[in-house]
């Protein structure tokens, strides 16, 4: 089975990195500075920055949807499809950050996490 080199990318980690052009039969594989695979955004200053953005560009979106389309808007409705629709986004990114940052990450931490949100 062959690589597929259209998929195939390069990024170069680091601040001191040696910057190598890459090839795959024949052809020259496309460098990348942030790369996303599998949700997960990879920059090559490996901040968590750019994930960040996206989680709380999303949750910004699904809350403009709940508000364009929701008419019956009771505090139990609303809360319900914020912690449902909205907070999963916002805790991952979350999760992520504290993750990049060392922090350990247990059930009990991830409990006050979801309270806090």
């Amino acid at each position: 089975m062959k690589f597929s080199v259209e998929k195939c990318k390069v990024v170069h980690y680091g601040r001191n990195s040696i910057v190598y052009k890459y090839s795959m039969y024949g052809r020259q594989l496309e460098e990348v500075t942030p790369e996303k695979d599998l949700g997960i955004v990879f920059s090559n200053d490996l901040k968590v920055a750019k994930q960040c953005e996206e989680a709380y560009s999303r949750a910004n979106r699904i809350l403009g949807l709940i508000n364009r389309t929701v008419r019956f808007r009771t505090p139990t409705v609303l809360v319900s499809l914020y912690k449902s629709m909205v907070r999963p986004h916002i805790v991952f990114s979350r999760l992520e950050s504290s993750l990049h940052q060392g922090q350990s990450f247990t059930r009990k931490s991830s409990a006050s996490l979801h309270e806090n949100v």
